[in-house]
């Protein structure tokens, strides 16, 4: 599985000294998400279990190697010298493992088991939170994990089986299907619009808007709709931005699935609303899984009434 294979051996266990132990193979996606996210607490988010797990597993890895593969300080873990050089090999195990499961899994017939789902967050938090929910009560056999953080997983080494993303990934081996197009509009509370009577170009509108970031097609559309809009709140989240337009705070932009959901909103006809494109994003290998093929199957429904 591994092109160095002396490199491997101290992965798998400890060679010499006393105490030495097996290594737990469990572990090394412990490793690699304390590593990349530098925290126990930031880790045990991503891994879905308690810090002191997290804590708990790094601590064994490190015994059964014999190695310190991380430093310790008040801000955090980071990478030591050994851990440095271990790492790529540690990610080529990781993926060799994640192989032969999915070449196991490829024989399922059954619809049974954990599928992991990543997603944007506003996405993942409203809309799609409702229908995978919905698709679990179908499928008894299935639990569906659904990480709504916006993080992009890889999917290579098993940290999910399924992505919805708001960009089309190129990397290989990956499988990427066109979902559906998000639209954005212009929402505000009733109370808002009566005493801020819409004026040409929005002049002195209040905006609720995403931070006006490079490549931002929320951000470049309100420049062309009202040039001199500026926000009275920024948000990355929609959520917070369709809370504040709840309150009578302003004019919120908002993708169209989240503003048509509360009905203490009215949409603003508005030209031209901006669009956003969602990829539904598998390995190549997991996506011969029936638990995976059946819960594609149902996504790409769900999102032809996006």
């Amino acid at each position: 599985m591994c092109e160095n294979s002396d490199t491997c051996e101290v992965i798998v266990r400890k060679s010499t000294g006393a105490g030495s132990s097996e290594m737990n193979w469990d572990h090394l996606r412990f490793l690699l998400a304390l590593a990349e996210q530098g925290t126990l607490s930031a880790a045990a988010r991503v891994l879905g279990v308690d810090h002191s797990t997290v804590g708990r597993r790094v601590d064994s890895a490190e015994a059964a190697l014999g190695v310190r593969l991380f430093t310790r300080s008040v801000t955090g873990y980071a990478l030591s010298p050994d851990g440095e050089r271990l790492l790529p090999q540690m990610h080529k195990v990781a993926q060799a493992m994640h192989g032969l499961r999915r070449a196991a899994e490829q024989g399922e017939v059954s619809v049974r088991g954990p599928i992991r789902v990543t997603c944007p967050e506003t996405l993942g938090m409203t809309w799609l939170a409702q229908r995978l929910a919905e698709f679990a009560l179908q499928e008894p056999g299935i639990q569906v994990l659904l990480d709504p953080s916006g993080r992009v997983a890889d999917l290579g080494v098993g940290e999910a089986e399924i992505a919805v993303r708001n960009v089309r990934s190129t990397q290989q081996r990956l499988v990427v299907q066109p979902l559906a197009d998000v639209e954005y509009g212009l929402y505000a509370s009733p109370h808002y619009l009566a005493q801020h009577p819409i004026e040409p170009g929005f002049v002195g509108a209040h905006f609720l808007a995403p931070p006006a970031s490079p490549g931002s097609i929320e951000g470049a559309w309100l420049s062309r709709l009202a040039p001199s809009a500026q926000p009275v709140l920024v948000s990355e989240l929609s959520i917070c931005l369709a809370s504040a337009a709840l309150v009578s705070a302003g004019i919120a932009i908002l993708p169209n699935y989240l503003g048509r959901s509360h009905p203490g909103l009215e949409q603003i006809p508005v030209p031209d609303p901006p669009r956003e494109s969602l990829w539904l994003t598998v390995h190549e290998d997991v996506r011969k899984v029936a638990r995976v093929r059946a819960l594609m199957a149902y996504l790409r429904t769900c999102f032809l009434a996006l």
